[in-house]
């Protein structure tokens, strides 16, 4: 059976493997701590591009962007965002909220 180029697979590789963190209770600690890490080099990767744009940070910022992206694009597919996209939307946000409140602290 062929299925359509466009459709969305009913489960996507990396959303099979971060599934358990969110659905078993006694991981959540460590999905805390890593969407903690997650939001901070969001916020660290943001302040260097707009601190100091070089060509490393910008291509980071890039490629985190368009993985973002592509990940939210088949969360859009499903017409479910779910935990992951909920993540990535969240750690963008948050990311650049911590971003805006360390430059405006001079903390970077």
């Amino acid at each position: 059976m062929s299925e359509r180029p466009d459709a969305p697979p009913d489960s996507w590789r990396i959303e099979r493997w971060v599934a358990p963190f969110f659905a078993d209770s006694g991981l959540w600690p460590v999905t805390a701590v890593v969407i903690a890490h997650l939001i901070l080099g969001v916020a660290v990767l943001l302040l260097d591009v707009i601190r100091s744009p070089g060509a490393f940070s910008l291509a980071t910022v890039a490629a985190l962007g368009l993985a973002s992206l592509e990940a939210l694009r088949r969360a859009v597919l499903r017409r479910r965002l779910g935990p992951l996209g909920a993540t990535i939307v969240a750690s963008w946000l948050l990311g650049a909220l911590a971003a805006w409140a360390a430059d405006r602290a001079g903390l970077y």
